[in-house]
C-alpha cells in the first residue's frame, strides 16, 4: 500500500503526480533522537563495534503512497520512487534510502538545502521536473536517478579529493545524458563540455575556473594521481583545489535541475558565491 524512506530533518509534505508524500507521525521525535548522535562535523558515522560495521540503518522519517489509494507500482523503487527520495535528497543537501537499505561511509545530519525554498515552492518544482522525468524513456530516467544518487552520496566522502573525483563522475554522467537529451553528435573535447552544457542550458560560466582549475585539478588527479601539486593526502599549498572541487559541487547543483529545462534564479546564479540563492 506504501513505502517508507528516509532521513530527513525537515518534516516537509508534498503531493507530486500521483503520490502523496507525508513526514511520520512522531517525526519530531525521531528526528531528535538521531540527532542527539551528529558529530561535531555535522555528520553521523557507523557505531563502532568489533569487528567494524561499514554499513548501518536509520529510521525512516516519510512515506509515500499513492493519492488514489491502492498498491504502490510494481516497479516504484527502480523508476518514480529513486527519482523522487534522490532528487528530494539532493535538494535537502541529505541522503535517503527506502526503509529496509542501509547507508555507509557518513552520514550528513546538518542537511543544508541546496537552495532557498518554501515547502510550496519544493512541490511546484518537483511536479515540474517529475513531468519531464515521466517523458523521458527508461534508460535516461535511469541514469538521472544514477546522477541523484552519486551527487547526494558525495559529501559522505571524507576527504576533497575524493568528493572531487566523485563529483568528476558526476558531472561525465551529467554530459552522457545532456549529449544523449540535447542530440550532440560532434566529438567534444573533454575540457569543453562543462562550458558547452553551461552555454546550452543558459548558466553562470567561468572559463578561468573551469578549465584551468577544475578541469585541470581532474587531469592531474585521474591521470597523474596528483592532487593539484600535491600527494592525495598530503597537505596542499594553497587552498585552490579545495575551491575547485566546492565549485564543481555547485556547477553540478545547477546541471542536475537545468538538464530537465528547468531554468530559475538558481540555474542562472553565479555558482562562484557562498551566499544562500534562492531556488525561484
Amino acid at each position: 500500500m506504501q513505502d517508507a524512506f528516509g532521513f530527513f530533518v525537515d518534516d516537509f509534505a508534498l503531493i507530486v503526480g500521483p503520490y502523496s508524500i507525508e513526514p511520520i507521525h512522531n517525526h519530531a521525535a525521531v528526528v531528535d533522537k538521531v540527532l542527539k548522535l551528529k558529530q561535531s562535523d555535522g555528520f553521523l558515522y557507523p557505531p563502532v563495534s568489533e569487528p567494524p560495521k561499514y554499513f548501518f540503518p536509520l529510521p525512516t522519517t516519510h512515506t509515500v503512497r499513492m493519492q488514489a489509494g491502492g498498491c504502490l507500482p510494481a516497479d516504484f523503487r527502480e523508476k518514480d520512487g529513486a527519482f523522487l527520495i534522490r532528487l528530494l535528497a539532493v535538494m535537502h543537501g541529505a541522503r535517503a534510502q527506502f526503509h529496509d537499505w542501509q547507508y555507509d561511509i557518513r552520514f550528513p545530519l546538518k542537511q543544508t538545502p541546496l537552495a532557498v525554498f518554501t515547502n510550496g515552492e519544493l512541490a511546484i518544482f518537483i511536479e515540474e521536473i517529475y513531468t519531464v522525468f515521466s517523458l523521458w524513456n527508461y534508460e535516461n530516467q535511469r541514469r538521472y536517478c544514477n546522477i541523484l544518487y552519486l551527487h547526494s552520496r558525495c559529501p559522505a566522502y571524507i576527504v576533497e579529493w575524493d568528493q572531487f573525483a566523485m563529483e568528476y563522475m558526476v558531472t561525465d554522467a551529467l554530459w552522457k545524458l545532456f549529449s544523449i537529451l540535447q542530440s550532440v553528435t560532434r566529438r567534444v573535447p573533454h575540457k569543453e563540455r562543462i562550458k558547452e552544457m553551461c552555454n546550452a542550458l543558459a548558466m553562470y560560466y567561468d572559463a578561468d575556473e573551469v578549465e584551468h582549475r577544475i578541469v585541470e585539478f581532474r587531469n592531474k588527479l585521474i591521470h597523474e594521481g596528483f592532487w593539484g601539486e600535491s600527494t592525495p593526502g598530503f597537505p596542499t599549498q594553497n587552498f585552490m583545489p579545495l575551491h575547485a572541487s566546492l565549485n564543481l559541487e555547485k556547477i553540478n547543483q545547477r546541471l542536475i535541475l537545468a538538464i530537465t529545462g528547468f531554468r530559475s534564479v538558481f540555474t542562472n546564479s553565479d555558482w562562484r558565491s557562498f551566499d544562500p540563492c534562492a531556488l525561484y
